[in-house]
């Protein structure tokens, strides 16, 4: 009876340990890849639509890329600016000076962590006016990666 009782256990702490342990595994392998810059690339494209999520603080953004040969992952879904990087958008006049239509640069990431995850955009430009420049939206994504939200 107590040997069925200390398997039982031992089955129940390992699992636990499995489920801690696998969460992490995406917070290292995010901050690993994200903090190499030679990840990070520039795309240009005209925006689609702007999508603000009830309950959520990021901005998704739709994009129809211009650039040949890009990766899959880009075009599945919009991109994500995550609260922070918003925050500079707003700061830096970004959504009243830019509209749907308009063709903007981005900087962005092609890795896709897991199921239902966005790619993050890390800089932003359109007309020559930055209004995400990569240094401060990439230490933004980095901060994020290690305590979410």
């Amino acid at each position: 009876m107590k040997r069925v009782l200390l398997n039982k256990a031992l089955v129940i702490l390992l699992s636990m340990i499995v489920i801690i342990l696998s969460g992490c595994s995406y917070k290292s392998r995010m901050l690993q890849y994200y903090s190499e810059i030679s990840n990070y690339e520039e795309l240009e494209g005209i925006i689609l639509n702007f999508e603000e999520i009830k309950g959520e603080d990021d901005l998704f953004i739709e994009i129809e890329f211009e650039n040949e040969n890009i990766h899959d992952h880009y075009l599945y879904h919009p991109l994500r600016v995550m609260s922070k990087n918003k925050e500079v958008l707003k700061k830096n006049g970004f959504f009243e000076n830019v509209s749907i239509g308009d063709k903007i640069k981005i900087v962005t990431a092609s890795r896709y962590f897991y199921d239902g995850y966005r790619i993050p955009i890390v800089a932003i430009e359109c007309d020559n006016i930055v209004y995400l420049d990569f240094q401060t939206g990439r230490e933004n994504l980095l901060k994020w990666v290690e305590e979410p939200e």
